[in-house]
């Protein structure tokens, strides 16, 4: 993730917001600039991944560097409704999916998508920093904790052990394997 904040260059504060905020990437393409409560230190990002599939949307707060980025976009704004804007058409981005390959080629790593920023920082809180399942689904927006398990790839720890019983069955055979191969 480094090596491609790095490479996006003036890019890099989408990737920021992006990973600030654990958004999908379309969620970001259509934030609005009312979308942002600077005075409760709040972004609100709306989708249509809800049973029904109309817009709906979620308040999350911000934390001190994901305020910085959105502070210095909107220093720097070209136009008044979206915060992301084309500079060739002077409205939002409709994709961006050529931008991501352009930067993993710049930063000399395999292509991975936006959405893969989602999975790697609900896997970071989840796996790395402790955090619960509860609060990481919160902050994905999902309605159901089974889709944050799928998301964090949640394996159930009985089953881990269930799994190491078969290496007490295996190890003496591998032996066994590797001795009739000398």
């Amino acid at each position: 993730m480094n090596q491609n904040l790095l490479a996006a260059g003036k890019d890099r504060p989408l990737l920021l917001v992006l990973f600030h905020t654990l958004a999908r990437i379309d969620e970001i393409l259509w934030l609005k600039w009312d979308d942002i409560d600077w005075d409760r230190h709040e972004i609100r990002l709306w989708t249509r991944k809800r049973r029904g599939g109309g817009w709906q949307f979620d308040w999350l707060g911000m934390n001190a560097e994901l305020e910085r980025v959105l502070k210095n976009l909107w220093q720097k704004r070209i136009g008044e409704e979206y915060v992301f804007i084309n500079p060739r058409t002077g409205d939002r981005y409709t994709d961006r999916f050529e931008l991501m390959r352009r930067i993993c080629r710049r930063a000399g790593v395999r292509r991975y998508t936006y959405h893969c920023i989602r999975h790697f920082a609900a896997s970071y809180l989840y796996h790395k920093e402790k955090r619960p399942l509860p609060e990481v689904s919160k902050l994905l927006r999902h309605t159901n904790y089974q889709t944050t398990e799928r998301y964090l790839q949640l394996v159930d720890p009985n089953l881990r052990e269930t799994i190491r019983l078969l290496e007490n069955f295996i190890a003496p055979l591998a032996d066994e394997v590797q001795d009739l191969q000398k």
